[in-house]
């Protein structure tokens, strides 16, 4: 930051150069005070040129951060650079030096930065994590062995990193797993299909939605349809409706209180 602010100072103390101020002023008009202060000027320019060159040398030019913040002092140069070839005709040694730097700071250029790659050390490829099932695109969760479903490798939910349901000529994907012995079979992981989120009262197939805290009359804790879930109301909370609730409102609004609500009165 110091050297930024070193460039900008020194390019704002720099004047009109003398060769373009010698073809605009007018030499009949030029004074011994004039001449002697255009000199030393000229002597003032040469050592801040010579500032402005070992700064730009210094600075990384290919540094977005840099280029942004000398930006005003490298148009400021441009300026001069053009002024001086369309007056003077030819630069100086010390705008010669300047010249490119100004040219290499103000390009659109993009710089990429090459990382410094370690000899001592060795490096390993990077290991993709995208399905290895032809055509999919999606991303690999879980390391799965050879099956009928591809290769060995990893794979995404869609082709096995969820695990398949136990049931004998089932492919479905695992949505959780049954601890007791039902219709369908051993314990196991189950689709929805077979008994992954259904209630866990017997003799009921109806898909849990919630789940019971305590044992109660209807059977041990666990998932539970609305039907054999106490804490799951009946019916809507608003007054006059007698449908199903689908799900809970947690904010009072305008149709009633907080509560289970069918999807006519605000769930969903």
């Amino acid at each position: 930051s110091r050297l930024c602010d070193s460039l900008l100072c020194c390019t704002a103390g720099l004047q009109l150069p003398d060769a373009a101020k010698s073809r605009l002023l007018r030499e009949d008009t030029q004074t011994s005070a004039d001449c002697s202060l255009t000199k030393r000027q000229g002597r003032q320019d040469k050592r801040l040129l010579g500032l402005v060159h070992r700064c730009l040398e210094s600075l990384d030019l290919e540094h977005r951060g840099v280029r942004s913040c000398i930006r005003p002092a490298l148009q400021h140069l441009k300026v001069f650079l053009l002024h001086l070839k369309e007056h003077a005709g030819k630069l100086s040694p010390s705008w010669k030096r300047i010249s490119p730097l100004v040219a290499k700071g103000l390009s659109k250029k993009v710089f990429k930065r090459r990382r410094k790659i370690q000899t001592d050390r060795v490096q390993k490829p990077r290991m993709s994590r995208r399905c290895i099932v032809p055509n999919c695109k999606n991303r690999g969760t879980r390391k799965m062995e050879l099956d009928s479903l591809g290769p060995a490798g990893w794979r995404c939910e869609k082709h096995g990193a969820r695990r398949f349901c136990t049931v004998p000529g089932c492919n479905g994907v695992c949505h959780g797993i049954v601890h007791v012995d039902d219709v369908f079979g051993a314990p196991g992981r189950r689709c929805i299909r077979h008994g992954a989120r259904q209630c866990n009262v017997l003799g009921c197939y109806k898909f849990s939605t919630t789940r019971a805290d305590e044992d109660d009359e209807y059977g041990p804790a666990g998932r539970r349809c609305p039907l054999h879930c106490k804490k799951w109301t009946k019916s809507c909370n608003i007054a006059g409706c007698s449908r199903w609730p689908k799900g809970k409102v947690k904010d009072a609004d305008h149709l009633g209180p907080a509560g289970y609500r069918c999807t006519m009165h605000g769930y969903g």
